[in-house]
């Protein structure tokens, strides 16, 4: 392993202990909250196998804090804020509570209740929410292909609600959780209801820890996934919270000018906190992580959003007049690395016949706009 991978390895290591509870990681998370001895060591398992197996296009993915953020964009004097809780510790509420602020409403488009095929096909766009987000510690926006989810960190659990057309698509997400074993036998299943709708509990009872999801159809033409609680009654309380009556724009506080060839938007993430933090700086946020992903066939580029953290780097190379590093990962795909890019950090990397030119055009037209404590007032488009 070159000096360089190994730079990289570290401050991504960094990063990531500021960012959310990655989908992949919430069982992992309701683990160290106690949920018993199987769960905590599918934690300490899920953290190893994660660790290892996702070093690429932005190094290393660890169970982190669910605090984070970035510089706060724009006009306004940031008020008194707070910093990271260590790692391992419980952060303690403010006072008056926890605050996640809500995405911007997608003025015109309908919820998922009133047009069920929009669900998963436009990665700008999610087609509900959940009641009780505001109050969580954090919340986590995110679109794929064909696919929509919301995770919520909220007192003693962790919850992710995923919602797809096609009941494929929840499988790959399922599977995307099953991080420690190979082989998983048969789930047992159990006759539930949401809202008097039929539901079905399904539980891997694996060697080493138990993995349970409900999955259901809240209307016709989509199937909605809720995984974190472990047992039927708060995976059923989890649900009963879905709203599919509304729709909201998945929103970054960047805007991608250019964009390679007949690439478009696949897919857009978005962390925010349930409290104000600052960066390395003392600029007040509530952004965590912000991920857009763009691409066209198997090529695919991830622009990822984060607060400054002051990380060290040895620049050899310039983005729209930003220091920046640029180095390959362990996949020899390419990674260019811009720390304090008007206020926040930023990473580019590609995979595919994505290199470093299609990079650099990516980079040179991204644009930081918006008060990183307010999603209301960020870019109302990704790209163009």
């Amino acid at each position: 392993m070159t000096d360089d991978i190994e730079q990289i390895l570290v401050t991504s290591l960094d990063r990531r202990a500021a960012s959310p509870v990655d989908t992949i990681q919430l069982a992992a998370t309701a683990a160290r909250r106690g949920r018993g001895l199987r769960h905590r060591r599918y934690a300490i398992a899920a953290a190893s196998l994660v660790a290892v197996a996702t070093v690429g296009a932005f190094g290393v993915t660890a169970l982190s804090p669910r605090a984070g953020g970035g510089q706060a964009v724009g006009s306004g004097t940031p008020e008194k804020t707070r910093t990271a809780e260590p790692e391992g510790n419980d952060p303690t509420p403010p006072p008056g509570g926890w605050n996640v602020p809500q995405l911007p409403a997608a003025s015109g488009v309908p919820g998922a209740a009133a047009a069920p095929n929009l669900v998963g096909a436009d990665p700008g766009t999610l087609h509900f929410t959940v009641d009780g987000l505001a109050s969580s510690e954090s919340v986590t926006w995110e679109t794929g292909p064909g696919v929509e989810s919301i995770s919520f960190d909220h007192g003693e659990w962790t919850a992710q609600i995923t919602l797809a057309r096609d009941p494929a698509r929840l499988d790959t997400v399922t599977r995307s959780h099953l991080v420690e074993e190979f082989s998983w036998p048969e789930p047992e299943t159990r006759n539930v209801t949401v809202g008097g709708v039929p539901a079905t509990f399904y539980v891997h009872d694996g060697a080493q820890f138990d993995v349970s999801y409900l999955r259901w159809q809240p209307v016709s033409g989509v199937w909605a996934q809720v995984w974190g609680p472990d047992n039927a009654a708060d995976a059923a309380e989890v649900a009963s919270r879905l709203r599919l009556d509304a729709a909201y724009r998945c929103v970054l506080p960047i805007r991608i000018a250019a964009l390679p060839s007949k690439a478009k938007l696949l897919g857009c993430k978005v962390g925010l906190t349930g409290d104000e933090v600052t960066d390395v700086k003392g600029a007040s946020t509530r952004l965590s992580e912000a991920i857009v992903t763009v691409g066209v066939n198997d090529n695919e580029a991830k622009v990822r959003v984060t607060r400054r953290l002051g990380l060290p780097t040895t620049p050899d190379m310039s983005l729209q007049g930003h220091p920046a590093n640029m180095t390959k990962n362990d996949r020899r795909e390419w990674l260019i690395v811009a720390p304090d890019f008007d206020g926040v950090d930023i990473e580019l990397s590609g995979r595919g016949a994505y290199d470093y030119p299609e990079l650099t055009v990516i980079g040179e037209g991204i644009t930081v706009d918006g008060d990183l404590r307010d999603p209301a007032t960020w870019p109302t488009k990704l790209v163009g």
